[in-house]
């Protein structure tokens, strides 16, 4: 199950953690959630849909693809 606390152990165990969502709210909520937990200094937010957003990332080690979009 992906919860907070995995997302945050991921984070803080993380050099940088991307994170994109098309959604404006998910992204705020996103936001204030990275600054509760002390990890904005390592997440980067993207507003986009996940395949465009994919395409300009040059270099990852891990990608973890979620949502409900219906691709």
């Amino acid at each position: 199950m992906w919860n907070w606390w995995n997302y945050c152990r991921i984070c803080k165990k993380s050099k940088k953690v991307i994170s994109i969502d098309k959604n404006p709210e998910a992204i705020e909520l996103t936001s204030k959630n990275i600054k509760k937990h002390e990890i904005f200094n390592k997440v980067e937010l993207i507003e986009d849909d996940g395949v465009s957003a994919l395409k300009s990332i040059d270099n990852m080690d891990i990608a973890i693809v979620g949502g409900s979009g219906g691709i």
